[in-house]
């Protein structure tokens, strides 16, 4: 079976036998669907055109960072980076950098990455530590935050160790992940998120393992890259080979609710851009 023309035309095909929408999709379920899948809530509309200025705009990108990266939950690592006392990771997001080590083994914490004297990173990189010191002068605190050492104490008395710890970030474990927020006074991540547990009753999260960890720096704005990770629309022509099995024209829905959105694609409908579909046993399903 020949892959779609995408590179070249756009000839558009119907498969009769298939469902030809998201609720025709949900028709043909032979077992119950959980009330999580049908009742979520619309996809509030937004603008036909997005402003380019949305993705330039040096001011923009600041209010993001004040309003987004230094205010909401996002996630940091899993569970699996920080497995044992001492284990250190970094979340950098936005010029922003943050540690979050394992206290002890019921205890994850996290700080701002940033030495009270001069300001200097106290981690580089994620590893193993039985303290957080300074590389710079030597200013040291415990895993748990605490002030442990002033070098040369004598020159600083308008320090108070007791009231020299570091400035901690809010933190979450949620199915394997550790959630951070820098804002102290936001809402708690269990409201935040609201029922979102529900939607991962099939799939939980927390029998998962890091097996492989990849990272990559883009040269353009966060938001041009999240963007391409989230809608269907590129597949057929960055992955046409995908077109078989994954109909993202029309079979899926967006939807949202409250700080929650969410995106299903139904898996087994061919795209219409494909002249023939599969039979259907051609098609693997798995319950």
């Amino acid at each position: 079976m020949n892959l779609p023309a995408a590179k070249t035309a756009f000839k558009r095909h119907t498969h009769e036998a298939q469902p030809q929408n998201w609720d025709e999709v949900l028709a043909t379920e032979t077992r119950p669907i959980p009330d999580y899948v049908t009742n979520f809530g619309p996809m509030p509309e937004g603008p036909t055109e997005v402003p380019t200025r949305w993705y330039t705009d040096p001011a923009v990108f600041a209010d993001e960072v004040e309003n987004i990266w230094k205010k909401k939950w996002q996630m940091a690592c899993r569970l699996d980076h920080i497995a044992n006392k001492g284990d250190t990771y970094l979340h950098e997001v936005a010029g922003l950098s943050f540690i979050v080590v394992r206290v002890d083994d019921d205890v994850v914490k996290g700080y701002w990455n940033s030495c009270l004297h001069r300001g200097v990173p106290l981690r580089q990189c994620a590893g193993r530590v039985d303290r957080l010191q300074c590389p710079f002068h030597g200013f040291t605190w415990s895993l748990a935050g605490k002030s442990v050492l002033i070098p040369h104490a004598e020159d600083f008395p308008q320090i108070d160790q007791e009231n020299f710890s570091l400035p901690e970030v809010q933190i979450a474990l949620w199915q394997g992940w550790v959630m951070i927020n820098p804002d102290l006074q936001a809402e708690p991540f269990e409201s935040y998120v609201g029922d979102l547990d529900r939607q991962f009753e099939r799939f939980p999260w927390t029998d998962r393992e890091v097996t492989m960890q990849i990272r990559k720096v883009f040269p353009a704005n966060w938001k041009a890259v999240q963007e391409a990770f989230m809608e269907s629309f590129h597949v057929l022509t960055t992955h046409p080979q995908l077109a078989f099995n994954s109909a993202g024209e029309r079979c899926n829905t967006f939807a949202a609710r409250g700080n929650v959105s969410r995106g299903i694609l139904a898996i087994g409908q061919t795209s219409d851009y494909v002249a023939q579909a599969p039979p259907a046993q051609g098609f693997r399903h798995r319950g």
